[in-house]
Parts: C-alpha cells; sequence; structure tokens
C-alpha cells in the first residue's frame, strides 16, 4: 500500500492494518491508532507526534527519523523495529517492548519507559535512555 506523504492527522484509523505499507514522510500526528498494526511498515521521517499507539503492532517497521514526541506507546510492540535518529521526546513508552529495536541515536528526553522490555536492543548514542 502506497501512501507516502499522505496526510492523516487528527484521524481516527484504531486497529486498522497497514501491514508492509509505504508511509514515508506521512502525517500522523494526533491520530488514534490504538491497536493498529504497521507490521513491515516503512514509515520513514513520518511524523507520529501526539499519536495514540496504544498496544500497536510495529514489529519490524522502519521508524527511522520519525517525529514520535508525546506520542502514547503504551504496550506497543516494537520487536526489531528500528528506530535510528527517531525522536521520543516525551513519549509514554510504559510497558511497551522494544526487543531487539535499533535505537541508535533515537532521542528519549523526558520519555516514560517503565516497564518497557528492551532487550537486546541497540542503543548507542540514545540520548536520555535510562
Amino acid at each position: 500500500m502506497e501512501l507516502s506523504g499522505v496526510n492523516l492527522s487528527n484521524m481516527t484509523l484504531a486497529k486498522c492494518r497497514f501491514i508492509d505499507a509505504k508511509l514515508k514522510g506521512a502525517n500522523l500526528s494526533g491520530a488514534y491508532l490504538m491497536g493498529a498494526k504497521f507490521v513491515g511498515a516503512n514509515l520513514f521521517k513520518a511524523n507520529l507526534s501526539g499519536a495514540n499507539l496504544k498496544e500497536a503492532l510495529l514489529t519490524d517497521a522502519n521508524l527511522r527519523g520519525a517525529d514520535l514526541r508525546e506520542a502514547n506507546l503504551n504496550k506497543a510492540d516494537m520487536v526489531n523495529a528500528d528506530l535510528t535518529q527517531a525522536v521520543l521526546a516525551r513519549a509514554n513508552l510504559v510497558d511497551a517492548n522494544l526487543s531487539g529495536a535499533t535505537l541508535t541515536k533515537a532521542t528519549f528526553t523526558f520519555a516514560k519507559t517503565t516497564n518497557a522490555r528492551m532487550n537486546g536492543a541497540i542503543t548507542e548514542g540514545a540520548v536520555g535512555l535510562k
């Protein structure tokens, strides 16, 4: 599914399936995406700031350079996702699973990471990660 550059800001898209979708540079800021499936999706430099991604499935997703500031990623599954240089400042990552994720140079300033699983995650150069 080719959706690169699309503007879906503030849309309600709970439980939608974006499996292997191309969403490069898409604007999903403020969108309600609870339980949405982004398995293998390409969200390179997408704007997901303020989005509600609670319980979303983002395994194997490309989130390189994505803006996830103040996003709700509570209980999100991001196993093996690539978040290189992503901005997760003030994001809610409580109980999220980032096992095997690439977090190189990602920004986590003031992010909530209580009980977040990061087994095997690559965290080189990540900022604000506790």
